[in-house]
């Protein structure tokens, strides 16, 4: 409801383990001095919430009730103005939608959107514009009770804080509320909960001739911890017209000592089960996107071929197909099979089989 204040609009959720609210823009509850004279203000449905809660408990979790009418998206006050530079975006439909149609009336309206606009999320990862109305990137799916952030004309700085237009949210069919399908284990352990700031980075790798890359391949981002390498982003590849590229979000702390010192990233090969480190590092920096769709940021892993054997077969173990890769100099005349007790199974003749 439009009236309800932004103190008003945690009712119900003890307040000891609300520990900060805010926007960009302002402060509402701080975790040492409490609630601060914003929080009276009128909450609004068209702006990014920022929450806090307590940690003691890591099961622990709160539910938030807002009763009311449900907004009308083709009314006016329903329409979110739109500034070219960052805006903060309250999701107002009753259901999920993918990020084209989300967003299709900025698609429509022909002179909002440019190349490589940015729309981010803070858990479900970020996409960028491609034009004709299509949005790459790890984020597919906006959802209820989420908030999101929206970069407009990042190629013309001079036009920042100018109006750009108004997003007009689809008219929900219902009060479906669809989730997102269940995502693969992550591929090293990593806990964000504690980090605020978030980096962004559209990444492509050079990883050398003969070195076979796939969709199950994983990219993540680490920094120097008290106990070793700790993880702050992963993500895998996503097939694109300009390749293989990663969405990669990575979360920091800028007033975390360990921050001071260069992120470095590691990329692990689905096809050998084996894992690299990129030659570039980077220091992290809040709100930063590195590269974009049509000039990725380029991570090298020259040295491969020092790493690994002449001879690379995948998956292993292999239960119906196996592939062999092979780089050496030397030509390889026959490949003979044989199981796990010695016993000869087959012969394969590689005459005139060329190196890969």
């Amino acid at each position: 409801p439009l009236t309800f204040s932004v103190m008003n609009a945690f009712h119900g959720i003890p307040a000891g383990d609300i520990l900060q609210v805010k926007t960009h823009e302002s402060p509402y509850k701080h975790p040492v001095d409490g609630w601060n004279h914003h929080a009276a203000e009128e909450s609004d449905v068209h702006t990014r919430y920022m929450v806090q809660m307590k940690m003691n408990d890591p099961t622990a979790s709160w539910t938030m009730t807002n009763t009311g009418f449900a907004m009308d998206p083709t009314e006016d006050e329903s329409k979110a103005s739109l500034v070219y530079g960052w805006n903060e975006l309250g999701y107002l439909p009753h259901q999920s939608f993918g990020v084209d149609r989300a967003l299709r009336s900025l698609a429509d309206a022909d002179s909002i959107l440019s190349f490589n606009d940015l729309v981010q999320s803070r858990g479900d990862g970020f996409a960028m514009y491609a034009g004709d109305g299509e949005w790459v990137g790890s984020l597919n799916t906006m959802r209820p009770g989420q908030g999101y952030r929206l970069r407009l004309g990042a190629s013309n700085a001079s036009n920042a804080g100018i109006l750009a237009g108004k997003l007009e949210w689809p008219i929900s069919l219902g009060m479906e509320y669809l989730v997102r399908a269940t995502e693969d284990e992550p591929t090293w352990e990593m806990d964000i909960a504690a980090l605020e700031s978030e980096m962004m980075a559209v990444i492509r790798l050079d990883v050398g001739q003969g070195q076979p890359q796939g969709l199950a391949d994983a990219l993540g981002a680490f920094i120097p911890g008290p106990d070793g390498p700790v993880c702050i982003g992963q993500a895998h590849p996503m097939d694109t017209v300009q390749g293989l590229l990663y969405f990669l979000t990575m979360y920091g702390d800028a007033t975390s000592k360990w921050y001071e010192q260069p992120l470095h990233f590691r990329w692990l090969s689905s096809a050998t089960a084996q894992e690299w480190t990129a030659e570039e590092s980077v220091t992290f920096e809040s709100s930063k996107l590195l590269g974009q769709l049509d000039a990725p940021m380029l991570l090298h892993f020259r040295n491969l071929n020092e790493e690994t054997s002449d001879l690379v077969a995948f998956p292993n173990p292999f239960r119906d197909e196996l592939s062999i890769h092979w780089h050496g100099s030397e030509d390889i005349v026959e490949l003979r099979l044989e199981d796990a007790t010695g016993k000869l199974i087959d012969i394969i003749d590689c005459d005139g089989l060329t190196s890969g």
